[in-house]
């Protein structure tokens, strides 16, 4: 008898031990298809930066989101002020899609990480020409928006 509760445990224990280390998953599909979604979403992003977009800018920032740049630290108003036709002259850029990892903090909050190349000037100074970019990203509702942009230039 003794013998049969701990296999029965035992047998419990190996077949519970995988769904313990899964993290949270996203609600409404699969990671790969919200890596997909948020990927498209970040390259709509610099797409809009080139173009100066505010429009899309004030659409697709969260309420609280911040930007962390050599300059500082922006909030929401601030980024939206420095999103300004001639502030930035984009000639070209683009994102490595083999380097974009995505991580799920829970299913509402999501943080994409990728390389990125650039050549543009922002304020008459050059940007970086290669980057680590890290984005996070909030639902609200059924929509995902920017809570959080880094770029750190690559070595």
């Amino acid at each position: 008898m003794k013998r049969i509760v701990i296999a029965s445990l035992l047998l419990f224990v190996a077949c519970a031990a995988p769904a313990l280390g899964q993290g949270p998953r996203p609600r409404g599909g699969n990671s790969g298809s919200l890596k997909a979604t948020l990927l498209q979403l970040e390259k709509d992003t610099w797409r809009a930066w080139e173009k100066s977009d505010r429009k899309f800018f004030d659409k697709v920032l969260s309420v609280e989101s911040i930007q962390v740049s050599p300059s500082g630290v922006d909030d929401r108003a601030a980024m939206l002020n420095n999103i300004a036709p001639g502030r930035c002259e984009v000639r070209s850029w683009s994102i490595d899609d083999s380097t974009v990892k995505l991580m799920m903090l829970d299913a509402d909050a999501a943080v994409l990480t990728y390389k990125a190349s650039q050549d543009a000037t922002c304020g008459g100074q050059a940007v970086p020409a290669t980057v680590w970019a890290t984005s996070i990203f909030v639902r609200r509702g059924r929509a995902w928006q920017s809570a959080h942009h880094q770029e750190t230039a690559a070595m």
